[in-house]
């Protein structure tokens, strides 16, 4: 296992989250099973190639970056049934073209609150050579990748003396358990805060989270 860090510079804006990275690398690797026809359907499986720790997390830190500004984005989605009429004259519509409410043709608005970010910098514990081919596979970063947001221009992964994946400079990386020794190592104890979540991917699954301490703060421990 090697200390690294890893910057992934972006060409577009980006939507982004603050959990922990090793979702992405589990999203990549689960796509690379897939490929080869090895996915056991198991999105809470082990990741070897990351440093596990014994208090239940992968060393792999929250995203760090800096935003230059924010834009607040409206998309509006909405199925045209007179352009699919013109279209298609002589085709017979399927019954739920008039139901915008739910189905297929549903209509929605999802309002994005888009980041115009240079690079997003992560630290991780774990080996180089299976991260290095992962994110080999990387071209956008966060949500609403179909959409353009958070196009990947360039990684560049460097190998580091210590470990800053959990705490670094004194300044707490990523969320850990309440009791974790790790806060031991936390200079900035003022900007801790606790929340509820989970510690480790899948991050969407609801059933698996805890109580876990967060930085709140404005350090980045860069």
């Amino acid at each position: 296992m090697k200390n690294l860090q890893v910057t992934i510079k972006l060409c577009s804006p980006a939507i982004l989250a603050k959990n922990p990275l090793d979702g992405l690398l589990a999203n990549l690797f689960f796509a690379r099973q897939k490929e080869a026809g090895t996915f056991n359907g198991d999105y809470q499986q082990e990741l070897k190639f990351i440093e596990r720790d014994p208090d239940g997390f992968y060393h792999v830190s929250s995203p760090i970056f800096k935003v230059k500004s924010i834009n607040n984005t409206t998309i509006m989605k909405s199925f045209d049934s007179k352009e699919y009429r013109d279209l298609f004259p002589k085709a017979k519509p399927p019954k739920a073209i008039t139901n915008l409410s739910s189905g297929a043709f549903k209509s929605h608005i999802v309002k994005l609150e888009q980041l115009n970010v240079d690079e997003v910098v992560f630290f991780v514990r774990g080996d180089i050579d299976v991260i290095v081919e992962l994110l080999g596979n990387l071209r956008f970063l966060g949500k609403k990748s179909s959409l353009g947001f958070g196009e990947v221009e360039k990684i560049i992964i460097k190998k580091i003396k210590d470990d800053r994946s959990v705490v670094s400079n004194g300044v707490l990386m990523r969320q850990v358990p309440i009791n974790s020794k790790w806060l031991d190592k936390v200079s900035n104890k003022e900007d801790l805060g606790a929340k509820i979540d989970a510690l480790s991917h899948p991050y969407w699954d609801k059933k698996r989270e805890t109580y876990v301490v967060v930085n709140i703060g404005e350090e980045n421990g860069l």
